[in-house]
């Protein structure tokens, strides 16, 4: 992802890079034309001499310069001093883009325990520079504060290290120094039921099936100072009652920066009704953008839920689009910015799998001249 981010960073790069020693040139020859006492412009550029006098065309405005004099130095000057130092710009960026995506591709990622910005804070922070035992205790906290255990099929309650005894609902497990921790009454507030699902299944099941047919129980601990944080992670088997039947049509769903458009088809295509969720994340922290996406993802879902019909998203790639304009309009590129487009993703998928309705994704290709064509 990485490396296909990086080669469309230097397309766009190189693209600007043209544009701009294009608009460059333009403005050279007319200078030179100038230098020699007979203006001359060429009919496709905005600059033009309209009389007596020089006018600069753009879209919503004319800028008229009263004299040669003025035209070349106030205006002719200034863009091609401007342009010179973009160009250079561009050229750097383009020299670092390149020195990036070659070691992407040769060198291995090197990974910093505790955190990169924290490990650099001991050299550039003002209250680690002059205590570097305050780094140390800071540091060890960030490296050890996270324990992640993965589960096997093969042990008794799906991990060797931690017992979950879903009777009890007691943790129980062993540190490395040898001590024993139980922690009593562990609930789990989403998801209880299939934990002691889980591992009921698994205490019950004889030993010489628990290599195949076994399920794995990885479990994580946080250390967060005050309070301790516990996660259970499981294997849960897909819902075998999930309505993927397109027999009565289907609810089709289109997803952008504010809004969630759906339309409700019949079997053979045709527009039943449509409708759209309005949703507005500008300015809004992650955490607040998650919970206004999962509400509208709620009122999908519980709509094709309502109206017993599988929904089809766009299956769509912005990762690339996200770097690929970064000299385009500024409005255009902060709506791209601000489209959570996985968010909205998980967010439905997550709902309709707790819904039982199937969510099918389709290639974006043409699907807005095919609704153009078919609806309009």
């Amino acid at each position: 992802m990485y490396i296909s981010t990086k080669e469309e960073q230097i397309k766009s790069v190189k693209k600007k890079s043209k544009t701009t020693k294009s608009r460059l040139t333009t403005l050279t020859k007319i200078k030179h034309s100038f230098i020699k006492g007979k203006p001359s412009f060429n009919k496709t550029s905005r600059e033009q001499q309209k009389g007596n006098f020089f006018v600069v065309e753009f879209k919503e405005k004319t800028d008229i310069y009263y004299h040669a004099y003025q035209f070349e130095h106030h205006y002719l000057d200034v863009q091609i001093k401007s342009l010179k130092n973009l160009l250079g710009r561009l050229e750097f960026r383009l020299d670092r883009l390149q020195k990036q995506l070659k070691t992407l591709k040769n060198s291995e990622k090197s990974v910093v325990f505790g955190g990169e910005k924290l490990f650099k804070g001991q050299h550039t922070l003002n209250h680690y520079r002059n205590n570097h035992k305050l780094w140390v205790e800071d540091w060890e906290q960030s490296r050890y504060s996270k324990m992640t255990i993965s589960g096997r099929k093969d042990a008794k309650y799906g991990n060797f290290v931690f017992a979950y005894v879903s009777e009890t609902r007691n943790l129980h497990f062993t540190t490395l120094n040898g001590v024993a921790v139980e922690i009593p009454n562990l609930v789990f507030p989403y998801g209880q039921e299939n934990v002691e699902k889980v591992i009921q299944s698994q205490v019950s099941m004889p030993s010489n099936l628990k290599k195949d047919h076994g399920n794995a129980s990885a479990w994580s601990v946080e250390d967060h100072g005050d309070y301790y944080l516990f996660k259970c992670i499981l294997d849960i088997p897909e819902e075998e009652n999930i309505n993927h039947s397109k027999s009565d049509g289907v609810v089709g769903v289109d997803l952008n920066v504010d809004h969630i458009a759906w339309s409700n088809l019949n079997m053979k295509g045709q527009l039943i009704k449509s409708g759209v969720f309005e949703f507005d994340l500008e300015g809004k922290s992650s955490g607040q953008a998650t919970k206004m996406i999962e509400a509208e993802a709620i009122r999908l879902v519980d709509l094709a839920g309502k109206l017993n019909k599988p929904i089809v998203i766009e299956k769509l790639n912005t990762t690339k689009s996200k770097v690929s304009h970064p000299y385009g309009n500024k409005k255009a590129n902060k709506k791209m910015s601000m489209f959570a487009y996985r968010k909205l993703i998980s967010a439905i998928k997550n709902r309709a799998n707790k819904m039982s309705v199937a969510v099918f994704e389709v290639n974006p290709t043409y699907t807005s001249q095919i609704g153009k064509i078919k609806y309009m």
